[in-house]
């Protein structure tokens, strides 16, 4: 393959404009010897070369599993241009093993770019979930954990965002606190982030305040209600939904329509089968991809009864009070990283900088692979 990978690479020397599928397929697999060369190269594209190239191998990757650029991917890390690195975290996403936790980690705590650090952050979150799932070890939890929980106080809304969506994996009660501020937040952006964490916690307690956003005037907010209602299983939501596949609004149509394939049942699927045999060929698509995944042994999962006393429609938590606790719900959001983290900064820093620096053999920077293998 090394030649024809040479010789795709000579081509982006002189290229110009988008780099369609034919040249990305080209880079494809790459062996030792054409990481070696990518490496030596890639850096010497011109910047719109070097960022149409990423922009093409994510887009095709996307949607054809047997491209695989992942060892690129980890060169174009560390390109000079944001955007570049950007792209090559997103087109890691499949991508579970530890050195990449670190070298994300690293750039979550240190990257100038905004886009880059928050993009750390959202990739982080299937971390998050290996941790849970207990299949992490516990130091590098507790620095996954507490790198985000740091950027979740960050001067930047995305980054802040992102880093509370992967956080909304860990089912305790300080994230619960967390989610719920940033549902009260100024910033309509963090009040998206609140609904998606909602729904990614699949925590029930979250239901009515899902169910009420349904509602909402802003299309954002209806969308990431509607897969929060996906995600929770919700059938009290099939009422609403069915109305969202006439919202004027296309994107909210097509999270409705997933949203019915999650919550599944014979009312789900009735309203899918008639989107399905529709004319509107895109949410026929989508109502077709959903009856696919539709699971049909899931019985009724909105069993849960609401005092009408006991919480406010919005979803609204009485948290327990303690000395150390802020009643006021209001918080300077500028000043969220020192309030919580402050006393135990200086130890996640020396726990963090310790973890980052330590030697493992079984991992180099293209993802554990040895790059002088014939």
């Amino acid at each position: 393959m090394s030649q024809d990978f040479d010789q795709a690479l000579a081509q982006l020397t002189t290229h110009q404009g988008p780099v369609d599928r034919a040249l990305v397929q080209r880079f494809s697999g790459a062996e030792a010897r054409d990481v070696a060369s990518f490496r030596a190269k890639f850096s010497t594209l011109a910047d719109t070369v070097r960022t149409a190239l990423l922009a093409s191998m994510v887009e095709y990757a996307e949607s054809d599993f047997e491209l695989d650029f992942g060892r690129l991917y980890r060169i174009a890390l560390d390109d000079a241009l944001p955007a570049v690195r950007r792209m090559a975290i997103e087109g890691l996403w499949e991508d579970e093993r530890p050195d990449l936790m670190r070298r994300l980690l690293s750039l979550l705590a240190e990257d100038p770019a905004d886009e880059v650090r928050a993009a750390a952050a959202a990739s982080l979150g299937r971390f998050i979930y290996l941790a849970e799932c207990d299949e992490l070890e516990i130091v590098p939890r507790q620095v996954l954990r507490e790198a985000l929980e740091l950027a979740h106080g960050d001067a930047s809304i995305e980054v802040a965002r992102r880093a509370l969506e992967s956080l909304a994996y860990i089912s305790e009660p300080h994230i619960i606190r967390l989610i719920d501020a940033a549902y009260s937040h100024a910033d309509p952006l963090m009040r998206q982030s609140a609904l998606f964490a909602m729904g990614r916690s699949t925590d029930r307690f979250w239901a009515e305040t899902v169910l009420a956003e349904l509602h909402n005037e802003s299309p954002a907010m209806r969308y990431e209600a509607a897969r929060a209602c996906g995600e929770l299983r919700l059938e009290r939501a099939l009422p609403l939904l069915a109305r969202m596949l006439s919202d004027r609004d296309a994107e909210v149509q097509s999270m409705a329509v997933w949203a019915l394939g999650e919550i599944g049942g014979k009312r789900a699927q009735q309203l899918l089968e008639g989107l399905a045999d529709g004319e509107d060929e895109a949410l026929s698509a989508a109502a077709q991809a959903a009856l696919d995944s539709l699971s049909f042994a899931s019985g009724p999962m909105d069993l849960l009864v609401f005092d009408d006393n006991s919480q406010e429609a919005h979803g609204g938590h009485d948290w327990p009070v303690t000395e150390d606790d802020d009643s006021d719900g209001d918080e300077d959001w500028e000043h969220h990283d020192e309030r919580e983290h402050s006393p135990e900064l200086e130890d996640y820093r020396r726990l963090f900088e310790r973890y980052l620096d330590e030697d493992d053999d079984s991992d180099d920077t293209d993802g554990g692979w040895d790059d002088n293998e014939d």
